[in-house]
């Protein structure tokens, strides 16, 4: 006797209750703020403890039918009775939900993470809505899976500000995605008192900007620690997307040779970061994808910061200290260093006043005469980036001319050029990513990142 499936039919079937599980998802979301608000605790927490339930195996149940429905038209004949065949498909629907961090059955108890975060439960990974990724082309399936994962790293219910998410695109294949700061418009100077994300602007995204390098960005740190935590295999296929500083963190790890000799990184976009100064520490093996909007309040500050005349002003400082330290060799090694840096950035001073002497006129006249929309027009004008599609060693950087959402750093700005872009060494990167195995349905977690309070 054997089994028959309609795959068409299961499906429809799979997308019906994932779309289901996805409206109770944000309901309970809702209610979760309802029940902080009304302090109704332990109780209304406990209360949806079944929703929880209910929501993510609905999201379970549906990843599992798609799966088995690629699985029976991938082949001649699926066996489910042969061992292992339902057991494979079952754990690749369940993601890497389940594998708890050290409050472990309790979290079971409690239900999902509060819908703004929370203090401790470092390494949860709590399974989230999942993706379905497809296309006709491999250049569809390329896009179509960055621009869902552009779209979470600024969706608070699928990834909270003390989050990353990750996910199992097949049993060696995984996406990172990487939103960025939490406290940018709002700067909080120190960690959160809610949930002391480590996606925190002042303590670790400043001090990360100035390297490479893991060591330097606690954010990275918690990252590898928190695949390896959740199961994630040694030599994994894993494609990276980052927003601001998640796209400083995916570069970052990119550049890394533990990282890089423990996974197989083949892919990394990095949206919404000054990335040029990282560029050439990344290996050439790793293909990368950087979109800059040309008006990108963010990524122009950063440029700022990595300016002749910022290195120049930091070398001043380190020469200093090295004198108060009694290191006299130090202290003239920054010195001539910033000697270069402050001639440098005389000549980038010349060729700035000579690039826009008549933008700068207009702007002081504008100030004259108290009309302030010409001296902001004319501002971003000066200071926006060029816009067009380059290479930078193996790199592909993209800047373009955006939206203004979010001062132009908000991820919309992103997803909308990126839905739309045709240009042809974009598109190849794209259809690179479509057709290296990061398609199809995943399960999808979010992996906590709180700093642990020690």
């Amino acid at each position: 006797m054997s089994l028959q499936i309609d795959t068409e039919r299961t499906r429809r079937v799979a997308t019906s209750l994932v779309a289901r599980a996805d409206d109770l998802h944000h309901a309970r979301c809702d209610h979760a703020v309802l029940v902080d608000h009304l302090q109704l605790e332990p109780g209304g927490w406990l209360a949806l403890r079944p929703l929880q339930t209910a929501i993510e195996a609905t999201w379970e149940l549906g990843t599992f039918a798609s799966l088995l429905a690629d699985a029976v038209e991938a082949g001649d004949a699926f066996d489910a009775a042969a061992p292992g065949s339902l057991a494979v498909l079952l754990d690749l629907a369940d993601g890497l939900a389940g594998r708890r961090g050290i409050v472990g059955e309790w979290r079971e108890l409690l239900g999902a993470s509060g819908p703004i975060g929370e203090l401790g439960q470092t390494y949860d990974a709590e399974l989230r809505t999942p993706y379905t990724i497809f296309g006709a082309t491999p250049l569809e399936v390329g896009r179509n899976l960055v621009l869902r994962a552009l779209a979470d790293t600024a969706d608070g219910h699928q990834i909270r500000p003390d989050e990353f998410g990750l996910v199992q695109m097949g049993p060696e294949h995984f996406v990172v995605v990487l939103p960025g700061v939490t406290d940018l418009s709002h700067p909080d100077w120190a960690l959160s008192d809610e949930h002391r994300t480590v996606r925190d602007l002042d303590r670790y995204a400043v001090p990360s900007s100035r390297s490479s390098s893991v060591a330097d960005n606690r954010y990275a740190q918690m990252v590898v620690e928190g695949l390896e935590r959740a199961g994630v295999p040694a030599g994994a296929h894993l494609a990276v997307v980052g927003h601001s500083f998640g796209a400083d963190t995916a570069l970052d790890l990119a550049a890394d040779a533990d990282f890089g000799a423990r996974y197989d990184v083949s892919h990394v976009v990095a949206a919404g970061y000054w990335s040029q100064p990282q560029l050439a520490d990344v290996s050439p093996d790793v293909e990368v994808l950087v979109l800059q909007n040309s008006v990108d309040a963010a990524v122009l500050a950063e440029s700022v910061g990595h300016s002749s005349l910022a290195q120049a002003v930091e070398a001043r400082a380190s020469a200093g200290g090295s004198l108060l330290d009694g290191d006299l060799g130090g202290a003239w090694s920054s010195t001539i260093d910033a000697i270069g840096h402050e001639v440098d950035a005389v000549v980038g001073a010349g060729e700035f006043l000579a690039d826009h002497t008549d933008e700068l006129v207009t702007i002081s006249a504008g100030w004259s005469t108290m009309r302030f929309d010409v001296v902001a027009s004319e501002a971003i004008d000066v200071v926006r980036l060029d816009a067009g599609v380059h290479r930078s060693g193996s790199a592909v950087v993209d800047v373009f001319d955006g939206g203004g959402r979010g001062a132009g750093h908000h991820p919309a700005n992103y997803i909308t050029h990126l839905d739309e872009v045709d240009d042809p060494q974009v598109e190849a990167f794209l259809a690179s990513l479509g057709a290296a195995g990061f398609d199809g349905w995943g399960a999808a977690v979010a992996v906590d990142v709180s700093v642990p309070d020690r």
